[in-house]
């Protein structure tokens, strides 16, 4: 069985350095989580803690070669290192992948799809990621 715990691997970059930018440091999560479900592992292992930090931060990763082409764009979308890049979640719920055999009861449930997501001030997030990750350009 596989555990997941807090650790340097499974953690985001801003988490590293003690920010956090909301529903995209989740998607990142949440992108660990599914590379783990299907590969067995984590996309992040190193046994020089500078150098898994670094990894982590660039977000370098092997994407093993039996993923199916849909899961691959999808883990790569959710583990961006720039947040600004990173999928969202109406757009997950949209993507092939996660939509491929869903079950019809899942899909009449889900009052999000296609709504309006709900955000933080594009101005104040880009200054929050400036500032505690320098990722805004």
């Amino acid at each position: 069985m596989l555990h997941l715990r807090l650790s340097p691997e499974s953690m985001h970059t801003s988490l590293i350095i003690r920010a956090y930018c909301g529903s995209e440091v989740d998607i990142w999560s949440l992108g660990v989580i599914l590379y783990a479900l299907l590969t067995g592992t984590l996309p992040f292992d190193d046994n020089n803690l500078p150098s898994l930090f670094q990894k982590i931060r660039e977000a370098r990763f092997f994407m093993p070669l039996y993923l199916s082409a849909g899961a691959k764009e999808l883990i790569y979308r959710m583990i961006q290192a720039n947040p600004l890049n990173r999928i969202t979640i109406p757009e997950i719920k949209n993507h092939a992948w996660y939509n491929f055999n869903l079950p019809f009861y899942i899909n009449i449930m889900d009052n999000t799809r296609s709504e309006m997501e709900t955000s933080v001030e594009p101005s104040l997030f880009a200054a929050i990621c400036e500032v505690s990750l320098g990722y805004y350009e």
